[in-house]
């Protein structure tokens, strides 16, 4: 059976291992700036958090290659789960400008990687089951250029996440605390901010329930690397060679 190479899903865990790092900073310097009252900042930082954890989620998946039964199913990418525009917000700083910028790009190429993975990992069941199928080759095509798409909006997330983490690498001021714990400690303001914004309840009970564990300044800088590398391997992925006998 086909499966993503060993130098693919070393570069999807390495992005997911920084990523988790990367959004705990976020999360962290978004809990400190809501409790220091500056509210709409502090939704914006949290957004941000959950657009690189839902990033990270997704190169663990791929890291893991499980295959699915569902190959008779096409491929799409999920629509957007962060709307920056229906918070009605003009960010007046860099933090926040980058955040929600960072926030709605890593949805996107979270999505689109979804699609990518999705389509593989059903192209890995059609092709044991019929490798001559239209599915089979209907998934081949999905997996192929979603992965040269999810290239593109990885390249276009890896300057957003560089110019974030230089923002905040950059305010030494910037105030870092530890999860509340529950949404319910959160400013009411924040709450609404991030529910306009499409944050599920069940997903800000997990990420607030998260410890921060006070990650290094440089964190989110530091994450920026890895997406180029994985928007690297995904422009010029293609189909591993199938084992053929002799």
């Amino acid at each position: 059976m086909s499966e993503y190479s060993d130098q693919t899903r070393s570069i999807a865990k390495t992005l997911a291992t920084l990523a988790n790092r990367a959004q705990r900073l976020a999360k962290g310097v978004g809990y400190g700036l809501a409790a220091t009252r500056a509210l709409e900042k502090g939704a914006l930082l949290l957004f941000a958090a959950w657009g690189i954890e839902e990033l990270g989620n997704e190169a663990q998946r791929i890291a893991d290659d499980p295959p699915d039964p569902h190959y008779d199913s096409n491929t799409y990418p999920r629509p957007r789960r962060i709307r920056g525009e229906n918070l009605g917000l003009i960010p007046e700083d860099d933090e926040s400008r980058w955040a929600l910028s960072v926030a709605e790009q890593s949805d996107i190429a979270a999505a689109v990687l979804a699609a990518h993975r999705r389509a593989f990992e059903r192209f890995q069941t059609a092709s044991t089951v019929d490798p001559s199928s239209i599915h089979s080759r209907r998934r081949a095509s999905e997996a192929v250029d979603y992965a040269h798409q999810a290239g593109y909006e990885l390249d276009r997330l890896r300057e957003r996440v560089r110019a974030f983490g230089q923002a905040l690498a950059a305010d030494a001021d910037l105030p870092l605390r530890e999860s509340p714990g529950t949404p319910r400690r959160l400013p009411d303001k924040t709450l609404a901010l991030l529910y306009l914004g499409g944050l599920p309840l069940g997903t800000l009970e997990r990420l607030v329930d998260q410890p921060v564990r006070d990650p290094p300044r440089d964190a989110v800088e530091e994450l920026a690397p890895a997406i180029q590398a994985l928007a690297v391997e995904m422009r010029k992925w293609d189909l591993p060679a199938r084992d053929t006998d002799t």
